[in-house]
């Protein structure tokens, strides 16, 4: 009876999985190479560069997701589409007509050079699957194709090489070698556990001549004896480095039933290893006799596993050793700090490396080295490290993309001076496009003075770096470096005589005359001065409404992100001719082109008595002026006066509140499914400001204590700070933590004792009377205070929790609501307040799939977690079809017979 149950339901499952695509499984020996390279173009013109890859497996293969990439990173193809079992797939650059003969399966963007050029082929792991180190064949004068000879050779290897005997065979066999007509034969596989083969004969015929022994550690030799002749001569010598190839030992779970140890034959003889031993360092586990008979055929794979062969390797640091069988060492692999469920694998120049991608019985794969780029592809393009209002989450850096295609993000690395960085994980910037990353996703703090931040690409290389001296509440600050020697702009305003702004790429920049400086007209706080409204007008008849040409000097940008430059109009020299007709002084400070020659025309407009010159008082004012006065000109781009009466405050104590307090904190988040915080409320009705406000954890230990260096709070307002930007650890049991004013006393505390997973603490009621302040005597004792008081905090759980599956349909981030759809109903969210990080689970969550949603119901929901919620599902297919659907019928009748089965067994039970 459980025969015949289990016979059905194998039978069932079997007709269900009909029609479910074969799809490339990481850690299979990939069958697609490339065939074809025009890397010098086609007889029409150069340009016309095309290539080809063949699938030489039993199988047809979804290419969506492989990569194909140069070293120069001019080309960048992510592919998609399919290639038919021992079928081709022809690319070609630009358009469809760079192979005229044959229609294209992919056009790419992109060049090769025809010189020290390489070429990748990576699978949709990052996994490099081929490998082209240069032009190993082709002929730039007659544009015949470099063809892949033998596809069994690596890309690197010239032998693998020819010229094709004309221009090229797109989508065709090869002209050369023909290696491609016959899909290659499938890899071999390995035994099932212990992964032993058979023994042989015990006797090997000289058919099948074997090694007997390895005379060193690093080389073996195996003579090779031809048959056919009688004595014995000539033979060949094959030498390799070594046979331990890949080795596990700290496998997931229990290390004595998963770890394992690999060898590879890459000779054209067998090796025999029976007889041998396998052993850890000298003095550990037992050596293992390897079986009479263990033999690895030529370019197999041989992998002795445990618990049949258990040495008990050691995760922190030993040595793999293969003995002969006299014992003798020939060959040791050491390693240290094992890396949980990472193989430690020999690479191509015979170095071991820890890899996440374990292949035991095939061949070791290795992520695809970082990308380089070249400087001035992507750049810095804005910053706005000064929003209105909170900075937190609202600050951004927008890139720009130069270069002729998209480039992928993943690998770049944003990073400010303090030594805080950003990993980019995803994300394309298409050609000549912006991408504007927030702060709510690099998660640190641009400072609004004396800041700077770098760029760098996935190798490590440095591609740009941007900095500012001061920044205005809600000023993009641009990175002009990037901009041509010259640049053509429309003049939209002029705001004085030595500043005028120009429309440029749809956005208006205030643009600052070098070398020049003019009296005052819209200083918000100093009157006008002298000559000054003269000196505006003489600008505006040279500028406004005008088309310039700005050209720059070393330094394009103040401190307060103006750009700096030389204006030409139709009129002439701009800055020349302010300070030539008296309507300006030669700005000095700081050295620039003209400097010598500014200096003389400001000699002369004085002694010929011109514009400001020609009065004395006026020219007597004109030379009181300080050369550090003249710099600051902040104000001069500030068009609302108020904002510019708001300055930091000149005793810090103002900043004092008793209405500022802790809401709530996070000490143990649920896995991926939040970070720790603590969020302050002003629960007062008046504004206050943030600076010179601490947080810390353990009063005079603990995390170094987190000063709040800017940012207000309107009365009624909450702002969180995260772990990432307050870098307290808080303890997930028995903690407090401290709210210190900026007089250094103590303004509220909230302490805890043991908790969940996912809880946040308040205080009881959100009771916000404030406490009597410690007084300065009180502080040390209350610095002392180590045990946590529970009478003081509580969970929030007042309202009904709920947990639920169901799809995303929307998140809102201006909201900051995520729309929850079950069946026909639609649930708002919140996650304002919510301890969840949604730019997190964005990345960590498939949120096209569903997911398990927890939050409190009332009449706003609060969201408390977000998870994956678990699916069970064959790879995508297409709908059934005719002949498919008889098979499914067929499988419910046999899936009804089982429960039939069932039912009648549990009766005659």
């Amino acid at each position: 009876m459980k025969k015949r149950i289990a016979g059905l339901l194998g039978v069932a499952i079997l007709l269900l999985n009909i029609g479910c695509p074969v799809a490339y499984l990481e850690g299979e020996t990939s069958v697609l190479r490339f065939s074809e390279i025009a890397w010098m173009g086609t007889p029409v013109s150069a340009n016309d560069e095309w290539m080809e890859l063949y699938n030489s497996g039993p199988d047809a293969l979804d290419l969506t997701g492989w990569t194909i990439q140069n070293a120069a990173g001019s080309l960048h193809a992510v592919l998609s589409g399919a290639i038919p079992a021992g079928g081709y797939f022809l690319l070609e650059r630009t358009d469809d007509t760079s192979a005229p003969d044959a229609p294209a399966d992919f056009i790419y963007t992109g060049s090769l050079k025809n010189e020290g050029e390489s070429l990748s082929l990576f699978d949709p792991a990052g996994q490099t699957v081929d490998f082209i180190d240069g032009w190993h064949a082709g002929d730039n004068t007659t544009k015949a194709t470099m063809e892949r000879v033998d596809f069994h050779l690596p890309g690197t290897d010239p032998t693998a090489w020819g010229t094709s005997s004309g221009t090229g065979t797109p989508r065709q066999p090869n002209s050369v070698g023909g290696a491609a007509e016959e899909p290659a034969e499938e890899p071999i596989q390995n035994p099932a556990e212990p992964d032993v083969p058979p023994a042989p004969d015990p006797t090997p015929s000289s058919e099948n001549p074997v090694a007997d022994d390895l005379p060193d550690a690093t080389e073996i030799s195996i003579a090779l004896t031809d048959a056919a002749d009688d004595d014995g001569a000539p033979f060949a010598v094959y030498l390799f480095p070594s046979l331990i190839n890949e080795i596990m030992v700290n496998p997931f779970g229990s290390d004595e039933q998963g770890e394992w140890v690999e060898f590879y034959n890459p000779s054209a003889a067998p090796v025999d290893l029976g007889g041998w031993y396998l052993d850890d360092a000298e003095g550990g586990s037992k050596p293992y006799a390897i079986p009479p008979g263990t033999v690895v055929a030529p370019g197999s794979y041989l992998v002795l596993r445990a618990p049949t062969v258990f040495l008990s390797f050691k995760n922190s640091a030993d040595i793999v050793r293969l003995l002969s069988p006299e014992k003798e060492v020939k060959e040791t692999v050491t390693y240290a700090d094992a890396k949980e469920n990472q193989a430690y694998a020999k690479n191509a120049q015979g170095i071991f490396v820890w890899v996440s991608s374990a292949t035991p019985g095939s061949a070791n794969r290795f992520p695809a080295p970082p990308r380089s780029y070249e400087k001035g592809m992507l750049v810095f393009y804005s910053a706005l490290p000064n929003p209105d209002g909170p900075d937190e989450g609202k600050e951004a850096v927008t890139l720009l993309n130069r270069f002729s295609s998209a480039i992928d993000l993943s690998g770049w690395k944003l990073e400010d001076a303090q030594g805080h960085a950003y990993v980019f994980t995803e994300g394309q910037i298409p050609s000549s496009s912006e991408y504007t990353v927030r702060q709510d996703v690099f998660e640190f703090v641009l400072n609004n003075s004396d800041e700077s931040i770098r760029l760098f690409d996935p190798a490590g290389n440095a591609m740009d770096e941007m900095g500012w001296a001061e920044s205005l509440p809600e000023q993009v600050i641009y990175n002009f470096y990037f901009l041509p020697a010259e640049l053509h702009a429309f003049v939209t305003q002029v705001v004085d005589g030595d500043t005028f702004k120009v429309n440029f790429e749809s956005r208006e920049i205030t643009v600052r005359l070098i070398g020049v400086d003019t009296p005052e007209t819209v200083h918000p706080k100093k009157a006008v001065e002298a000559f000054g409204h003269e000196a505006s007008a003489y600008l505006k008849q040279f500028l406004f409404g005008k088309n310039v040409i700005l050209q720059f000097d070393d330094n394009r940008v103040d401190k307060y992100g103006c750009l700096l430059a030389y204006a030409y109009s139709d009129s002439g020299f701009a800055n020349q001719l302010v300070v030539q007709n008296g309507y300006g002084r030669a700005y000095t400070l700081f050295p620039f082109r003209f400097r010598e020659e500014f200096v003389q025309l400001e000699a002369e407009a004085k002694a010929a008595g011109l514009g400001l010159w020609a009065k004395p008082e006026v020219a007597a004012m004109a030379e009181e002026e300080t050369e550090e006065s003249a710099e600051n000109h902040i104000e001069e781009l500030i068009t609302d006066p108020a904002v510019a009466a708001e300055e930091k405050p000149a005793d810090i104590s103002t900043c004092l509140s008793p209405y500022l307090k802790i809401d709530a904190i996070l000490p143990n988040p649920k896995k991926n499914e939040g970070v720790e915080f603590i969020r302050l409320a002003n629960t007062g009705t008046e504004k206050t400001c943030l600076e010179g406000w601490k947080l810390d954890d353990v009063l005079g230990g603990g995390s170094k204590p987190f000063l709040i260096k800017n940012g207000a709070m309107e009365g009624g307002a909450t702002r969180t700070f995260r772990k990432q930007e307050t870098k307290l650890a808080l303890n997930n049991s028995d903690d407090c933590v401290f709210l210190i004013d900026p007089a250094g006393d103590i303004a509220d505390q909230l302490c805890y004792g043991k908790t969940h997973a996912g809880e946040t603490f308040t205080h009881f009621g959100s009771d916000y009377t404030p406490p009597v302040r410690a007084s300065s005597a009180k502080t040390a004792a209350a610095k002392s205070k180590t045990s946590p008081k529970p009478d003081t905090l509580a969970l929030v759980s007042t309202l009904p929790r709920q947990t639920t599956v169901g799809t995303i349909q929307k998140i809102d981030e201006g909201e900051e609501k995520i729309y929850l759809s079950l069946g026909n109903e639609i649930i708002p969210i919140a996650y304002a307040e919510s301890p969840v990080d949604i730019s997190m689970a964005k990345s960590l969550i498939d949120l096209a799939h569903p997911v398990i949603v927890d939050y409190y119901s009332g009449e706003t929901n609060q969201l408390l977690g977000l998870s994956q919620a678990p699916t069970f599902s064959c790879p995508a297919v297409p709908a059934a079809t005719a002949t498919q659907i008889p098979y499914l019928l067929l499988a419910l009748v046999l899936l009804g017979h089982l429960g039939y089965w069932f039912r009648r067994r549990n009766r005659i039970g």
